[in-house]
């Protein structure tokens, strides 16, 4: 069993890893010919690009997967309930588009007080967001039928026509957002008749609203989620520009650019060992928690808390690999509180599965918006006192709100019988213990505060899985 998670959850997580890898690859050309002013302007447009991305899929992705359970044993009705989400997707996409073309100009007048203008790069945008929405939707779907190769081979795809006409782009227009703009678009383009070929062979294209029972009383508060989620990470940059420049939301973005590794490689092994817990619950009829699901979240703990202490040490090497502009060098005194935050990622998994499996999404915007307003609030609070600093501490409070809210909406409907020391103490340890080094030695001594941290993970790992990892190598063993 176990075994099986690593192998999936390894080559989902390479495929995840991939449109990330798209941003540090990009990072050599976008820095050597955008000015940091440039880069915080191209910042805001891909943050707006993923808020028209989340609206277009409008939770669809998850629809499709969990509801498809229903249809497995019968290929033509899942033939017909698949191509009525796509059908809808493509409405939606539509409808998307017209309403921004009317909207869009004044949108950004408000938002951004003439800094960035909506035509043309706002409406290129736009056209991005819901070309991208259609490929993650399949590629999320690819998840939930545990097909990780192909899941690899499309993200590769991506990864390669993206990287190629965003570099392209930006060396034949420097100092200008001609090229990262249009890389964008084509490359979004080419994803989305590739998603479209496959979804239209293997299911087909139509809309039949018999078989989108209670879509909007499902997707509506899945969305809400999605986009409060998007809030989370994204609403530091309006913020910061907003009091600041479009030169400090480009530092502020990278640094979380750097970090993103870790989110990617979460969500993969997230998604990977999900559906297996939603089978336990499904074959034994439970609202609580088994030995065999907290087997799942212990190994997310173990793998999530070396991950992070691995990034924190190498992180600076791998940007100094892909950039040479040093003015990007000062996100490293922001990258072990920024790292650390991701503790707290696998402790929200635990309470966010139930809301999922049992269809309570309307607890997950009433959760992510208490997250949402602790995030704006002391964004704006901080980012007066401690400039970016304020910034970077608003990230880290936040993961931590989201995953007391999701625990308050989760008991509510599922009883947690889990490890304290494994699942909730050994997060909360490594994330204190990453930021009091990361202050008390400082950054002159990175390396020396990256090699303890990386030490202490490991001697607390071995502490506190120390009974178990007998075990584990029998699972991985068995199958």
């Amino acid at each position: 069993m176990i075994k099986g998670v690593v192998k999936a959850s390894a080559i989902f997580t390479m495929g995840n890893m991939l449109p990330l890898l798209t941003s540090v690859v990009l990072l050599f050309p976008y820095t050597e010919n955008l000015s940091t002013s440039l880069y915080g302007a191209l910042a805001l447009y891909i943050a707006f690009t993923i808020f028209v991305q989340f609206t277009a899929n409008y939770g669809l992705d998850n629809y499709v997967g969990i509801h498809h359970f229903e249809y497995k044993k019968d290929p033509e009705e899942m033939r017909a309930f698949v191509g009525s989400v796509v059908g809808a997707m493509l409405i939606i996409g539509l409808v998307l588009l017209v309403f921004f073309s009317l909207i869009g100009n004044l949108l950004f007048q408000l938002l951004f007080r003439g800094e960035l203008s909506f035509f043309p790069y706002g409406f290129m945008c736009v056209l991005t967001g819901i070309f991208n929405a259609f490929f993650r939707t399949y590629i999320n779907f690819l998840f939930y039928r545990d097909m990780p190769s192909r899941h690899l081979w499309f993200n590769a795809f991506n990864f390669i026509v993206t990287v190629a006409l965003c570099t392209i782009g930006v060396y034949r227009f420097p100092e200008s957002l001609d090229g990262p703009i249009w890389g964008r678009l084509l490359s979004g383009l080419l994803i989305f008749l590739l998603a479209g070929v496959f979804f239209y062979r293997e299911y087909g294209i139509r809309f039949r609203r018999s078989y989108l029972k209670n879509l909007h009383q499902f997707c509506f508060p899945v969305y809400l989620f999605m986009i409060l989620g998007w809030v989370v990470f994204y609403i530091n940059s309006f913020i910061i520009n907003y009091f600041g420049t479009t030169a400090d939301v480009g530092i502020f973005d990278f640094a979380l650019k750097c970090v993103l590794l870790i989110d990617v490689a979460q969500t993969a092994i997230a998604q990977t060992i999900n559906p297996r817990i939603y089978q336990i619950w499904t074959d034994n009829n439970l609202q609580r928690s088994t030995t065999g699901e907290n087997r799942f979240h212990n190994v997310f703990s173990m793998f999530s808390i070396l991950f992070i202490a691995g990034n924190v040490l190498v992180l600076p090497l791998i940007v100094k690999l892909f950039v040479q502009n040093e003015s990007y060098y000062a996100v490293f005194q922001y990258l072990p509180v920024l790292c650390a935050a991701f503790a707290f990622r696998m402790i929200a998994n635990i309470f966010y599965n139930p809301l999922m499996y049992f269809k309570k999404t309307g607890a997950l915007p009433r959760a992510f918006a208490w997250s949402s307003l602790v995030q704006f609030v002391s964004c704006i609070v901080l980012l007066q006192f401690f400039g970016l600093w304020g910034a970077v501490w608003s990230f880290f409070i936040s993961k931590i709100a989201v995953v007391f809210f999701t625990w308050l909406e989760g008991r509510k409907i599922f009883e947690f019988k889990i490890n304290p020391y494994k699942m909730i103490l050994l997060p909360v340890v490594y994330a204190i213990l990453v930021t009091a080094l990361n202050f008390t030695i400082g950054t002159d001594n990175y390396f020396l505060m990256a090699s303890l941290q990386l030490a202490a993970a490991i001697i607390l790992t071995l502490l506190v899985f120390r009974k178990d990892l007998g075990s584990y190598k029998l699972l991985l063993q068995r199958s």
